[in-house]
């Protein structure tokens, strides 16, 4: 009798598990990103070629890389890179400027030659910004820049975090991996 008892408890109990895994399944599992995902934007990085672009290399020790003309600062700190590693930083164009998101027209990306684009530290990236570079520059509230990380799927997501320096035109925050960066409104 209680081994009738035992058998139908476990049998219910593996059913109950069976159940958590479709449910669990059927959700997914995404990345944990920031709340202001702005949704879907198909093709909103433009092939054409890069504005501007510059290389440098980062060891071991970190270092403060001021780039593009002053408009891009990263500060990799110490233990950021396992071993030197070349980055590439580009500026490329936009095409969003048709989007109720208020993004910047440019977009930063972040490369480099290493298999792992991911950091073992977070990264300052700083960025400055021109109201007219944005997609609706009458209407920008300094307040409500944030940067966007472009997925390659085309979905962009808030970094999380970020620091607006309004009278400098300079937003900051940290990464954690390589990839396009752009700041906008959320």
């Amino acid at each position: 009798m209680k081994t009738k008892w035992i058998a139908s408890k476990t049998r219910s109990l593996v059913l109950v598990i069976m159940a958590a895994v479709i449910v669990l399944a059927s959700h997914g599992c995404e990345k944990d990103h920031d709340p202001r995902e702005i949704g879907k934007l198909p093709g909103i990085v433009d092939d054409s070629p890069s504005i501007e672009s510059e290389d440098f290399w980062v060891d071991q020790g970190g270092s403060s890389v001021n780039a593009l003309k002053g408009s891009v600062t990263l500060e990799f700190p110490a233990e950021a890179v396992t071993e030197r590693t070349k980055f590439t930083l580009k500026k490329s164009k936009l095409n969003c400027m048709d989007r109720e998101t208020n993004l910047m027209n440019c977009s930063i990306t972040l490369s480099s030659n290493s298999q792992d684009e991911f950091f073992n530290e977070p990264v300052l990236l700083k960025l400055h910004y021109c109201l007219s570079d944005f997609s609706n520059p009458n209407t920008v509230n300094e307040e409500d820049i944030t940067i966007y990380r472009i997925e390659t799927n085309g979905y962009a997501y808030s970094i999380g975090d970020c620091t607006a320096d309004a009278g400098g035109k300079m937003i900051s925050g940290y990464i954690d991996e390589c990839g396009t960066f752009v700041p906008g409104e959320y």
